[in-house]
Order: structure tokens, then sequence, then C-alpha cells
């Protein structure tokens, strides 16, 4: 998971890739626990198509990828299409959309 944690680091480099509004402080765009990936990123489809080539690189030297089926997406707002977009990219089914406004959180 080295490995895949440095690539993954990198994205954070490329001009494309933004942050999740409440990660960006902390320069954080994953989190990797034994065998699981969490990926944080803005739900734009130049973030998360960052993110989609480094798994992909991560595969390629690898071998490994991740499970569809045992896979999650949760998303907060996401762009009209957008969310549609991403679960057919990663081949998984929407977990829990969060809708939220600025008057439901404060």
């Amino acid at each position: 998971m080295d490995v895949l944690s440095k690539i993954l680091n990198k994205v954070q480099n490329n001009p494309d890739f933004q942050h999740h509004k409440s990660m960006k402080n902390i320069n954080l765009n994953h989190l990797c626990f034994a065998d699981d990936l969490i990926l944080f990123s803005k739900v734009d489809k130049p973030s998360i198509s960052s993110m989609m080539e480094a798994l992909s690189i991560f595969h390629s030297y690898s071998g490994l990828m991740a499970n569809p089926t045992k896979s999650s997406c949760y998303l907060a707002n996401p762009p009209s299409g957008l969310q549609q977009w991403i679960l057919i990219s990663f081949g998984i089914t929407l977990e829990w959309d969060i809708n939220y406004t600025k008057e439901s959180m404060s």
C-alpha cells in the first residue's frame, strides 16, 4: 500500500486535481487502513479522473484493483450528470448521497 499511497500523493501535484474542501488545509486525498482505501476529492471530472488514473497506474504496477462489489461511493451534492458518470466509471453503486446546504450545516 506504500506504493499506492505515493502514487495518490503525486495526484495532488496535478493541476487538474482539487481537494475536497474539508481536506485542502491538511493536504489529504486518501486514507489507507490495512486493505481499505478511502479517497477524497472535489466532485468534478478532472479530480475524479486524476484519482482513477492513479488507481490505474497502481493496477499496472501491482495487478491489484478495487473490487466493485465491495466498493462504495459517497457523494455530497454532485453536479447534475456527474454522479452517474462517476458510478459508471468506477463500476460501483451509490451507497449514500449526501445532500446538504449551508443552512442545514448551521
